[in-house]
């Protein structure tokens, strides 16, 4: 959602499919969908009233939400040990990462992390189209964003309910709730990369990533 806020928020026409495939979207939804349509647009039809509220939605709802989770995230990372630490019992030394370590390992990652993005936006300007005006409709060449292509290629498919919002929103919930529905690693394993014993959620993670690489690229190729 913040991809897609932040993308909404060129306001070019390089968004106009975006705007109108991805919001139309929710009309599909069945009962609720064209209520909800005018709650996140703030009107019947993409305008300067939806450009505002996708701002809204961006600046505060989400980030704010991302905020919390980012913030349990740390937390959780301190408590644990670290990442892809083994759990307290099972190491030699049981104390937690300390909270400067962490604060550390946290400033470092967004410095390089930064100066990559810094370097890559230098090299590659970002392709901002012309200021959009008129009426939001779709040019016969608009494609989706690159991270929204393997959602473009499911709507080609069929109905854009269940291929355009239940297929991509299932495959999220799932990816999230694998550590939940897959508990066969053993003890001695934990807190190790690619475990053994974690085969299964592994291959079902890499079978996923391939079917949407593949669907990205021959939304490409067409």
């Amino acid at each position: 959602m913040l991809d897609f806020t932040g993308y909404v928020l060129r306001w070019d026409e390089g968004i106009r499919w975006a705007l109108t495939a991805g919001t139309n979207l929710l009309k599909s939804i069945p009962w609720i969908g064209n209520q909800l349509y005018e709650f996140v647009l703030g009107g019947s039809e993409p305008g300067p009233a939806a450009l505002i509220r996708f701002y809204s939605w961006h600046i505060f709802v989400l980030s704010l939400t991302g905020a919390v989770v980012m913030i349990w995230h740390l937390f959780r990372v301190r408590r644990d040990g670290g990442i892809a630490a083994a759990p307290a019992g099972q190491r030699e030394d049981s104390a937690r990462i300390t909270r400067a370590e962490l604060l550390r390992r946290e400033i470092l990652g967004m410095f390089f992390g930064g100066v990559l993005l810094i370097v890559f936006s230098i090299l590659v300007p970002a392709p901002i189209a012309a200021p959009m005006r008129g009426a939001t409709i779709v040019d016969a060449d608009s494609s989706a964003p690159w991270f929204f292509l393997w959602v473009q290629q499911l709507l080609k498919l069929g109905d854009p309910f269940l291929l355009g919002i239940l297929l991509p929103l299932g495959v999220i919930l799932f990816i999230g709730a694998m550590p939940y529905l897959f508990k066969d690693i053993q003890q001695t394993e934990l807190g190790r990369w690619f475990p053994r014993s974690g085969q299964r959620v592994q291959l079902i993670f890499i079978l996923i990533s391939v079917i949407i690489i593949a669907l990205t690229a021959l939304s490409i190729s067409q």
